[in-house]
């Protein structure tokens, strides 16, 4: 899986703290190089998971 799109215009699409944490999961199993989380509404929990993994991944190349 190249790139992954979560990407949602009306209304925002709310991914939530667990979710984020299983979104990381998806993204590191299926290899993702590109991932597109525009118009989300994450929380200040599920940022913080995601930064942390950010920091360790190696295979994301793309992100917005």
């Amino acid at each position: 899986l190249g790139r992954l799109e979560l990407q949602y215009q009306t209304p925002p699409m709310h991914l939530t703290d667990a979710a984020s944490a299983k979104l990381v999961e998806a993204v590191e199993a299926y290899k993702v190089e590109e991932l597109d989380l525009n118009a989300n509404q994450i929380g200040v929990d599920g940022a913080k998971a995601l930064a942390e993994w950010l920091a360790a991944n190696t295979t994301l190349a793309w992100l917005q």
